[in-house]
C-alpha cells in the first residue's frame, strides 16, 4: 500500500480521470467545456433518498461566479470504477442538461457508458480500457465512504415519518409526536402500518425538549 502522503487528493484523481474521457466527447461530436471542475461532496441531500438520486452532482456555469461547471461526488461512493461510471455520467449531464431522455441516453452510449436500472456501468471500449489505464497508474480513489449523519447535526423536529402498510404497501406521513401515540391503520386492509428501520430508530429517540427555559422556578419548588 502506498503512502497516504505520496498519493494524489480526490479533486485531483478525478480531473485527472477526466482528461482522457475528453476524446470520446469530442469524437461523439460534443466537447467538454474547458472551466470545468470536480470536488466531494457530503453524502447525505436535504432530501430523503438524496444520496441515492444525485450521487454526482452538475451544478452549471451560470450558476458559478466564475462561470466554471461544478460536478460533486457523494462522499458515500469509495468504488474507483463506480466513481469514473457517476463522473461519467455527469459529465455527460453537463452536455445535455438535468433530464436522463433521449439524448442523454444516446450521449451515453456514444461515450461508452450503459446506464442499468437509473446507475451508470462503464463496460464498453474504449472507455473502460481508458478508466482501467487510469487506475492503474493513479492508483485507487483515494477515499473511504462515509455513511450517517455529521456530528453535532440532527435532523429538523418537524421532519414527518413515514409508515406504510406491509400487506398493500399504502404509505402515511405524521410527525413523531403522533407516531408515538398510535401508528396508523391502513385504510384498505384495515391493519396497522409499520415504519421502516430508520424511522423507527428515530421514533425510540426521546422527543426534543422545547421552549425556552424557565426564568423563575414555580412556588412549590425552593430557590436555591
Amino acid at each position: 500500500m502506498a503512502d497516504p502522503a505520496s498519493q494524489i487528493n480526490r479533486e485531483a484523481w478525478m480531473m485527472g480521470a477526466i482528461a482522457p474521457v475528453r476524446t470520446l466527447f469530442d469524437a461523439a461530436g460534443e466537447p467538454l467545456p474547458q472551466r470545468l471542475r470536480v470536488s466531494c461532496c457530503p453524502p447525505r441531500g436535504v432530501r430523503r433518498g438524496a444520496t441515492q438520486r444525485h450521487r454526482c452532482q452538475c451544478w452549471p456555469s451560470w450558476n458559478s461566479a466564475d462561470r466554471t461547471w461544478e460536478l460533486f461526488m457523494s462522499a458515500s461512493l469509495d468504488d474507483s470504477l463506480t466513481v469514473a461510471a457517476e463522473l461519467v455520467a455527469g459529465l455527460v449531464h453537463v452536455k445535455t442538461g438535468p433530464d436522463c431522455g433521449l439524448r442523454f441516453q444516446a450521449l451515453a452510449d456514444a461515450v461508452g457508458l450503459t446506464i442499468v436500472g437509473g446507475a451508470p456501468l462503464i463496460d464498453h471500449e474504449p472507455l473502460i480500457g481508458l478508466m482501467h489505464y487510469w487506475m492503474a497508474s493513479a492508483g485507487p480513489y483515494p477515499h473511504a465512504a462515509l455513511a450517517g449523519r455529521a456530528q453535532g447535526s440532527r435532523a429538523h423536529p418537524s421532519q414527518l415519518l413515514r409508515a406504510a402498510c406491509p400487506q398493500c404497501g399504502y404509505p402515511a406521513w405524521t410527525t413523531a409526536r403522533w407516531m408515538r401515540r398510535a401508528l396508523p391503520i391502513c385504510g384498505i386492509c384495515l391493519i396497522r402500518s409499520t415504519l421502516d428501520a430508520r424511522d423507527a430508530e428515530r421514533l425510540a429517540r426521546p422527543p426534543a425538549k422545547r421552549g425556552r427555559p424557565r426564568k423563575h422556578p414555580p412556588p412549590d419548588e425552593p430557590c436555591v
